[in-house]
């Protein structure tokens, strides 16, 4: 990584009294650097755009976008070139490390262990890249370009601090929890059509017990009866008809059974009713469809 001068010009602060307050956020352009940081600190830093290069001291480290450093200890945090020479800044959030540890001490036992590490831990000097949700992505161009000004901006500015850190330094919620309700239900429905499908399919010689289907997709048989017939047009007992007649129509064209095997073989015990199915599945007589 090339190591740059530092820039002349001062960093642009987006919040806080300097590098001594308790919280604070800025926005480096390459060459630029936190200077005067304390060292007890903990620092957050993810590049606005493309991939950045970031050092401290001896310490480099390449962040791309889509990715956070969590680091503490660290008194400079200087933002040097991107792989491709990128024109990005990079964004650094930084805490007075009492400050962040009162703040997530509630929440400790659901942190990342290298956030975990990072607060609380006693090494010196500790930093960790983590992967930053889209969410947290979405926070980093709003924070560059707030909406709001005077007053109300460290107000503004507090309250995305502390939703970035939880899209940073926190596990993702399961895939169930982020769905939208309407899609989760939808899911869950294909989910269990699915499941008695299957199970129609490997038991097709057998009659059809609508109450052990329904507890093998985990819902209750009249709403599987309902999103079942919803979703394929036909209800329970006439998909599982058809499955048995398409079934007994393959052994009678490959010669393997005569009609009367035929019908054993797929569960009916009536050779009237097994004819009556078929002609209403396949359109003619088990014999015409063997002959």
């Amino acid at each position: 990584m090339k190591h740059l001068p530092l820039a002349v010009s001062r960093p642009k602060m987006l919040f806080g009294q300097g590098f001594d307050a308790s919280l604070w956020a800025v926005v480096l352009a390459q060459g630029q650097a936190t200077e005067g940081a304390s060292r007890a600190g903990a620092l957050l830093a993810t590049p606005s755009q493309s991939e950045l290069g970031v050092r401290s001291g001896s310490s480099e480290w390449l962040l791309r976008r889509g990715e956070v450093l969590v680091a503490r200890g660290f008194g400079t945090l200087a933002a040097g070139t991107g792989a491709a020479g990128a024109d990005a800044g990079l964004l650094v959030i930084g805490f007075q490390l009492p400050v962040l540890a009162s703040l997530l001490e509630p929440f400790r036992p659901g942190l990342l262990e290298p956030v975990r590490r990072c607060v609380y831990g006693t090494d010196g000097q500790l930093a960790s890249i983590l992967p930053l949700r889209t969410r947290g992505l979405d926070l980093v161009a709003s924070m560059l370009r707030p909406p709001v000004g005077g007053a109300a901006l460290p107000f503004w500015y507090e309250g995305h601090i502390k939703t970035m850190l939880a899209s940073a330094c926190f596990g993702e919620a399961p895939a169930e929890a982020r769905e939208f309700f309407c899609s989760r239900q939808r899911r869950l429905a294909e989910e269990r059509i699915k499941t008695a499908k299957g199970l129609l399919g490997e038991r097709i010689d057998e009659t059809l017990n609508l109450q052990e289907l329904a507890d093998a997709a985990g819902c209750s048989p009249s709403y599987l009866s309902r999103t079942f017939s919803a979703a394929t047009g036909l209800t329970l007992s006439q998909y599982h008809r058809k499955l048995r007649i398409e079934r007994a129509a393959e052994l009678l064209a490959a010669g393997r059974c005569n009609v009367s095997e035929a019908a054993v073989e797929v569960g009916y015990q009536s050779l009237s009713h097994f004819s009556k199915a078929f002609r209403e599945v396949m359109g003619c007589t088990p014999s015409a469809y063997a002959a």
